[in-house]
């Protein structure tokens, strides 16, 4: 059970996150093609909507992400922790770290998508069935936005939730002081795999989804 701690707040809060955040992309995506719907953004495009995504989504994040982290090390599950947070300091207590979570949403996002147009639209396409392009463009943008600059502002996100820090410069500081650079990097493979694959899916059952809406509207 202990391997499951925390595992309810992002169930709960994958689809919502999911749903606002790509409405956003596709939201600002939309704004820079001007009419042009059909042609897929640039780089630089995806760039601009992916921060703008991150950003709307980033404080939704931040409240389902900041449960977990409680959950994973209290006894009493996902709605303990929430009940927790709550009677410690009210709305703040389930908040903390929302600054911090919606800038790095913000960049994270727009590595993320960038790096999947980039994929996508650079992938063969002779050789390739769509779907697993998609899947594969998807893994990369998971990839990259971990590696090499996420996964040590994630860390300090960590502690930012579990209060043991008061800002995200004396939660780096903390980190630094355990263990240099090695320690902004804990967890490196078990989150680099689970990203690769989860974002592969996440994509591939996205744009899957659009085709099948877009043709029952035909």
């Amino acid at each position: 059970v202990g391997l499951f701690s925390g595992v309810a707040s992002p169930l709960a809060g994958v689809t919502p996150y999911w749903m606002l955040n790509y409405w956003a992309y596709r939201l600002a995506c939309d704004a820079q093609l001007s009419g042009d719907q059909l042609r897929p953004p640039t780089v630089a495009e995806a760039s601009v909507s992916g921060m703008f995504s991150g950003l709307v989504s980033g404080g939704l994040r931040c409240l389902f992400d900041n449960v977990k982290a409680n959950a994973q090390v209290q006894s009493g599950g996902t709605w303990h922790a929430a009940q927790a947070l709550w009677r410690s300091d009210g709305p703040r207590g389930l908040c903390r770290g929302m600054s911090t979570t919606v800038v790095y949403n913000g960049f994270s996002q727009a590595i993320y998508y960038s790096t999947y147009e980039w994929f996508n639209a650079n992938l063969p396409t002779d050789t390739l069935n769509p779907a697993v392009r998609t899947f594969i463009a998807g893994a990369m943008a998971g990839l990259f936005r971990w590696v090499p600059f996420m996964l040590p502002v994630d860390i300090v996100r960590q502690r930012l939730y579990l209060g043991t820090s008061t800002s995200a410069m004396a939660a780096a500081r903390a980190i630094w002081a355990e263990g240099g650079t090695r320690a902004f990097y804990r967890g490196f493979w078990p989150t680099v795999l689970r990203s690769v694959f989860a974002n592969g899916a996440a994509l591939t059952g996205i744009t899957q989804t659009e085709k099948l809406l877009r043709a029952w509207r035909e």
